[in-house]
């Protein structure tokens, strides 16, 4: 994601981290799913602990770096807790 800072770039990506891992998603609609904010999984990515997502920032130049980007991809070989 890409925008100035405080536009709510971090909280739409955690939403949807939680949307993707909640384990008792709410449906309101044929293709609607929402997280539900309260299992154990929405819990810990609110809080930062998942151990299946992988949070990226910008270091103190204001860019991410390669290596960064390299560390992900690493990691993302790994199979899901």
């Amino acid at each position: 994601m890409a925008g100035p800072a405080g536009v709510g770039k971090r909280r739409t990506a955690m939403a949807v981290a939680q949307a993707m891992n909640c384990l008792q998603p709410r449906t309101s609609a044929e293709f609607e799913r929402d997280a539900c904010g309260e299992c154990g999984s929405c819990r810990r990515i609110a809080r930062g602990v998942h151990p299946d997502i992988i949070v990226v920032e910008p270091g103190d130049s204001g860019s991410i770096k390669i290596e960064q980007l390299r560390d992900v991809i690493d990691r993302s070989q790994y199979p899901a807790v």
